[in-house]
Formats: C-alpha cells, structure tokens, sequence
C-alpha cells in the first residue's frame, strides 16, 4: 500500500538550531547557516530538500557543491535518504547527471560549483549552496542567483 508523503516518519530528529534552520526556510527566500565543525549543516539541508521534494510534486531542486566529488558525495547521501522512503517513491536515479527523480516529478540534481557556466539554463525552485564559503561570490550572483529568481 502506497502511503502519502504527509503520512511518512522519517528518521530524522533535527536539533534546536537545525530546528531553527528549517524555520526560518518556512518564512524567509534565504537563509544562510554559519556553524562549526559537525554542527549538521549538511543532513539539515538534505533533510530540508527532501521534505520539500515530497510536498510539492513537480519541484525542481539543484544542490551544489564546490567540486564533483562533494556533489557526488551529497548525491549518494540523497539517495539513501529517499530509498527510506521504499521503492514505490523514486522513479529514477541517474549516476551520470547526479540526478534523482521521485514519482510526484520533483527532482534533485547535484552541481559542481566548479565551471559555473555548466550551471546555466532552466529555472529552479530551491537550490542548496553547500559549503558556501568555498564558491566564489561570481557563481551566487551571475549563475546561481538568476536561475531562482522567477521561483
């Protein structure tokens, strides 16, 4: 039997401050979370697009990262999360793209901030900047930015 994203419980138990983080997303366009070592900015975000990804089918989310192998890793890390929703979730996952596709249509793509003009092109409802500090403002203000700025 298939069960509604409103009626899934996920294992996930965010602390006060990634409480506060998920928050804040609620109400603000955009938040950016400065914390240390650990602190769980990462699982928050994954945790964030995958509430997001269930409770609007359709929604276009892209998750970057300053090189490939961290995009790679956040992709493997998605995966896991969202095969805890069982098979009847994913339509589709692409190795090659870092693509992940769930049967309401929303989708997660992961990106290399690395060539920000790889990044051009479609619109965008929700993008992750992970590990901020080691994209160069260029890629936020002349790629990033622009390609969320209709959603």
């Amino acid at each position: 039997m298939k069960r509604s994203a409103a009626a899934l419980r996920l294992p996930y138990t965010p602390h006060a401050g990634q409480k506060q983080v998920h928050d804040l997303l609620t109400r603000t366009r955009f938040v950016t979370a400065v914390c240390g070592r650990r602190w769980g900015k990462t699982r928050c975000a994954l945790e964030e697009v995958r509430r997001r990804m269930l409770a609007r089918p359709g929604l276009v989310v892209r998750w970057t990262s300053p090189v490939y192998g961290q995009a790679k890793a956040r992709f493997r890390e998605m995966r896991r999360l969202l095969r805890q929703l069982g098979p009847d979730w994913i339509a589709d996952v692409n190795k090659t793209d870092l693509r992940i596709v769930l049967r309401n249509e929303s989708e997660v793509q992961f990106w290399s901030t690395h060539e920000p003009d790889n990044l051009r092109g479609e619109g965008v409802d929700f993008i992750v900047v992970d590990e901020a500090g080691y994209t160069q403002a260029p890629v936020w203000t002349e790629t990033l930015r622009p390609i969320i700025s209709t959603a």
